[in-house]
């Protein structure tokens, strides 16, 4: 369960950490290795209950990144774009780059609301649910944004 997260940077831009990674955010496991990872947990089926007790954050590296995609319009999905971390600048203005991805284990209740910032993912859900990746072209996909 979860959501991408949304990020205001005001000024009507705005970008989405997706919950894949990849050039083409084709990786939907990002979200499945990036916690034992960090948290060493070597087997992950036996190692399950302890998830709720971790607690800590840490700043992902630049290969750790997930995909991160903007748009020009919230109502609709063609306009997504992904930007890559060497190109913020380019989509967002001058002095505009990454400070740093963090990620937080915490035990507050999973965030909701992405669906009121996108509002392509009620209008478009079941087209996205069909969607099928593509290995050279990005194409969002629901579970992407949105991990129910």
């Amino acid at each position: 369960m979860g959501e991408a997260v949304y990020v205001d940077l005001g000024g009507q831009r705005s970008l989405v950490a997706l919950l894949k990674s990849g050039k083409y955010a084709t990786d939907g496991n990002f979200p499945l290795r990036i916690v034992p990872t960090h948290f060493k947990l070597l087997d992950m089926s036996r190692q399950l209950a302890s998830l709720p007790g971790l607690q800590r954050k840490w700043e992902l590296t630049a290969n750790e990144f997930p995909t991160v995609v903007t748009f020009s319009d919230a109502n609709n999905s063609a306009n997504l774009r992904i930007v890559g971390p060497d190109q913020l600048e380019q989509a967002f203005g001058a002095g505009v780059r990454w400070r740093e991805i963090t990620i937080e284990m915490t035990t507050d209740l999973v965030t909701r609301g992405l669906k009121s910032q996108l509002p392509f993912l009620i209008s478009e859900r079941d087209a996205l649910r069909r969607a099928y990746q593509n290995p050279f072209k990005f194409i969002p996909e629901y579970g992407a944004f949105v991990r129910e």
